[in-house]
């Protein structure tokens, strides 16, 4: 969906909001960790 031309931004954030749950940032020295948090239970770090 997100390489298909037809699918504009708001379909897209629409999307996303639907899927994830929380982000969580925590700022480091010089960088940012990012924690997804998704509907369903399932964490990505970043």
């Amino acid at each position: 969906m997100w390489s298909y031309p037809a699918a504009w931004a708001a379909i897209r954030k629409r999307v996303l909001r639907a899927v994830l749950e929380e982000i969580v940032v925590i700022a480091k020295r010089g960088h940012l960790e990012l924690k997804l948090h998704w509907e369903g239970g399932d964490h990505t770090a970043l």
